[in-house]
């Protein structure tokens, strides 16, 4: 090899050893000397992508221990969240004035766009998870979260289920009437699986929603009623395998509708259960959050 080879292969390396050369340089010992430090260059050069490449694989492997360490930690800050949500944690309305609520109404339908029937008709893409009778069942294992299955199904939710919160009859969501619904979600976290604490109604596979009312606003709010599969989360929507490999996840839903006295402020706290969902008093979402809902004539 000579240099005007390296030239041909390599010219960001003969730049510096062969270019200054004239001519005559490409024949005798001068020739042999140039492709001699072309040939150290490159092996430095290599050596230096040797190590950079193994830099490179230790810090990959820093960053896929600390985000599994980091998930780990999350599934112990489980968000709980809500449809409509408005920027401060009160829903106020009027039931005569439809602009009092409208952007609610606005939102929960944007928000259910996603559960339509027919956006979950897709074999390929989704699956029934629930049985014949759709029904809470355990955990859906799709594979290691590493493993090679590549994209995964998603299980399906039809906003159907959701009956007099689904927007499908009632396309007010109960505002109209005075008994506004909301519709709650865990927030997605990637291979958490929540861990039933106890059993509510004969349904030991869902982790269990509940809603408390303070003592003094018992006397104004009538039945509570939940729509959705049992009263909390079904398993068999855990794990997420997040959005490359789950890009078509549907989170399960329930909806809670409010029977709240006309003119009266309440304060409602709904809250999630499970062995290994926490909570903490600085964050009012983490595992549960609490709204202000006030209805006028």
């Amino acid at each position: 090899m000579v240099c005007s080879d390296l030239l041909q292969r390599r010219p960001d390396v003969e730049k510096t050893y062969c270019l200054r050369s004239s001519p005559a340089f490409l024949s005798g010992a001068k020739s042999f000397h140039c492709v001699t430090e072309a040939r150290e260059v490159v092996e430095r050069r290599r050596g230096k992508a040797g190590r950079l490449s193994q830099a490179l694989t230790g810090v990959l492997k820093v960053c896929w221990a600390t985000f599994n360490l980091l998930y780990t930690f999350s599934a112990l800050l489980t968000g709980l969240s809500h449809s409509p949500r408005p920027d401060k944690a009160e829903i106020s309305f009027s039931m005569s004035d439809n602009t009092t609520y409208s952007a609610y109404v606005d939102h929960m339908k944007a928000f259910l766009k996603a559960y339509d029937k027919q956006r979950q008709s897709d074999e390929t893409k989704f699956e029934d998870c629930g049985g014949t009778t759709n029904t809470p069942q355990t955990y859906k294992d799709r594979g290691e979260l590493e493993g090679s299955q590549g994209v995964r199904k998603a299980c399906r939710f039809d906003r159907e289920w959701l009956k007099d919160c689904s927007g499908l009859k009632d396309d007010t969501f109960g505002f109209k009437e005075g008994k506004p619904c909301l519709i709650i979600k865990l927030n997605r976290i990637v291979n958490f699986r929540p861990r039933v604490s106890f059993v509510i109604q004969d349904h030991p596979i869902n982790i269990n929603l509940l809603t408390a009312i303070r003592e003094e606003d018992a006397k104004n709010v009538g039945p509570v009623n939940f729509f959705g599969l049992g009263p909390g989360f079904p398993l068999q929507y855990y794990p997420y395998y997040g959005k490359l490999l789950h890009p078509n996840y549907l989170q399960p839903l329930v909806a809670v509708k409010f029977n709240v006295s006309v003119d009266t402020e309440m304060r409602i706290e709904c809250k999630v259960f499970g062995q290994n969902i926490a909570y903490n008093e600085k964050d009012r979402y983490q595992g549960r959050f609490d709204v202000k809902i006030t209805v006028r004539s």
